[in-house]
């Protein structure tokens, strides 16, 4: 009897094994396409990040918003944050895609490619930001003349003067939270 405890044991093993890869039972539903896009895009972490920049930069640009700044973290914690809106974010990409096309991109975002475009887009993303503001810093002179132009005389003050490149900077997230 006990010569067959190790093809007993070889056989629990292996089936143990399939079960490791065997699709989720019944019932617990498998993850649609456009969610597993989602995780692999760390989509999750990279849009509440951006949602943070955006009211950080809100609170740069009105003085009003600087005021009530924590209020603001809070409404947009409680209403604009990734958990909340996921399923209105889902549907978006699957009108946006067919599941054959979504199941194609987390193919590609599951590669060591994809994996690092992935990673590197939201980097990518600021410089190209980055980029161009500073253009737009360059013909500050010809922006403010097209838009006190369009303006009646006696109004040029109503036009916001642009933003110094340092202080955009000092509002800026750190890397590490994208």
């Amino acid at each position: 009897m006990w010569k067959f405890l190790p093809v007993l044991a070889l056989a629990v093993s292996a089936t143990a094994a399939e079960n490791l890869s065997a699709p989720p039972p019944f019932d617990q539903p498998a993850v649609s396409p456009a969610a597993e896009l989602l995780r692999l895009l760390n989509f999750e972490r990279v849009y509440d990040g951006a949602l943070r920049q955006q009211m950080q930069e809100l609170a740069a640009q009105l003085p009003l918003a600087a005021q009530h700044a924590d209020e603001l973290q809070q409404f947009s914690e409680q209403y604009l944050n990734y958990a909340t809106l996921k399923p209105q974010i889902e549907a978006a990409y699957t009108t946006t895609f067919s599941d054959e096309e979504l199941t194609e991109l987390v193919n590609f975002f599951a590669t060591p490619t994809g994996r690092k475009w992935a990673e590197k887009y939201p980097e990518l993303l600021r410089q190209v930001r980055e980029i161009g503001a500073a253009q737009t810093r360059a013909h500050a002179a010809e922006l403010q003349q097209i838009l006190t132009g369009n303006l009646p005389a006696a109004a040029p003050e109503a036009v916001p003067a642009l933003a110094a490149p340092e202080a955009a900077k000092d509002e800026r997230m750190p890397d590490d939270e994208w």
